[in-house]
């Protein structure tokens, strides 16, 4: 009798979490995206949605928001060569993003042909494609 009864305790507990974690007013919902010019904010929006698919332990979804993935979100964006000062602030269900772009104001070219856009500090922040 013992044994059912933590089974059906434990079912519940797990059920209660799964419905709670669920309601729309505890899902990240909306993204608004600010900052830069060249960088299309519909390709922010996606990576941060992709970040927020899914579950952890297929109980709680990522889009939750007192567990959602706030670090991987920031190094998602971060992987961008042309992004800085990443800020991704929860407000509710809403979530903003704001970023900044280098601005390339010179190329730094090596003897191999190499080239790299470079901001007016000096630093080299993505490979200029090749051009004919």
């Amino acid at each position: 009798m013992r044994g059912i009864f933590g089974f059906v305790l434990v079912a519940l507990v797990f059920w209660g979490i799964y419905k709670v974690t669920r309601v729309d007013a505890f899902t990240i919902h909306t993204i608004d995206v600010g900052g830069g010019a060249t960088v299309p904010h519909e390709t922010i929006e996606r990576e941060v949605r992709e970040e927020l698919a899914g579950a952890y332990w297929k109980l709680v979804p990522r889009a939750f928001t007192l567990t959602y993935p706030h670090d991987e979100i920031n190094a998602a964006l971060l992987a961008h060569p042309r992004l800085h000062d990443v800020q991704v602030e929860r407000d509710g269900a809403k979530l903003t993003v704001q970023f900044d772009e280098y601005v390339p104001y010179a190329l730094l070219c090596s003897r191999d042909r190499a080239c790299f856009f470079v901001d007016e500090q000096g630093f080299a922040f993505e490979e200029v494609p090749q051009l004919s």
